[in-house]
């Protein structure tokens, strides 16, 4: 079973696609939406040997459906803007640490230390009177 410091381990291409194959099958094996998307694909998993293979989930089911891989309580949900009149697409997190620990960890293997940057965002703020 693939464990969190596995992911954070890897260092070539082909142990990326060993674990990118991992998690795939566990997301199969344990996300009821997901395992019934590639039912419904007709596609075999044993089949599965590269990471562009792999099927990705339409966005539109994190609108409609609760996409969770485990029994774990829901931590965090992120939530997309959507527009006026569109149900949000919800992205729920049930481990807050290793979610912050991927995405800095990738963001330094891409652009360096978060810490010498200035991140700002457009954001739509609503004052309460």
């Amino acid at each position: 079973m693939l464990k969190p410091e596995d992911i954070f381990s890897i260092k070539t291409a082909d142990e990326f696609n060993a674990c990118a194959i991992s998690i795939f099958k566990h997301q199969v094996k344990n996300c009821q939406v997901y395992a019934d998307y590639i039912h419904h694909l007709k596609i075999d998993t044993e089949k599965i040997e590269h990471i562009t293979q792999i099927p990705f989930l339409p966005i539109s089911f994190f609108k409609t459906h609760r996409v969770l891989s485990n029994q774990d309580s829901v931590e965090v949900t992120f939530s997309s803007s959507g527009t006026t009149g569109m149900v949000q697409s919800s992205h729920h997190v049930t481990d807050v640490k290793l979610y912050e620990r991927s995405y800095l960890q990738a963001f330094d293997s891409f652009y360096g230390d978060v810490s010498k940057f200035c991140l700002l965002s457009n954001m739509t703020l609503i004052f309460l009177n």
